[in-house]
């Protein structure tokens, strides 16, 4: 092999590498399907660190999703239950969002409280 064509490979084995690193970086980055639903549904309310720090969540004293357990229980089906019923004034989301959505979102939920990985 001559030290042109070594180093051509090389060059071709460094810019895989780096490839292979920037999509590792970028997919760490890419938000979970129940994560972008708890920004578009449920940041208003709970604030994006789930603590309802937000002006709306503190008129409504929305509880504070990061501590468990929750009032109501931290069972994903207790949370699955509360997303598609509503509670108090926190509107029901059965008929907005599918099962698979609201198993998402409560899965990001119990992220948040750190019940899950």
């Amino acid at each position: 092999m001559s030290i042109d064509t070594l180093k051509r490979t090389i060059n071709c084995l460094l810019i895989i590498l780096v490839g292979v690193a920037a999509t590792q970086v970028f997919a760490s980055d890419q938000k979970t399907p129940g994560e972008e639903l708890y920004k578009t549904k449920c940041a208003s309310c709970h604030g994006a660190d789930g603590k309802g720090e937000t002006k709306v969540g503190k008129l409504m004293q929305t509880p504070d999703l990061t501590k468990t357990p929750w009032k109501h229980g931290s069972s994903q089906a207790d949370a699955e239950k509360i997303v598609r019923e509503g509670w108090k004034k926190m509107p029901k989301y059965e008929g907005k969002l599918d099962s698979k959505q609201i198993a998402a979102v409560t899965r990001y939920l119990r992220k948040l409280a750190g019940l899950e990985k």
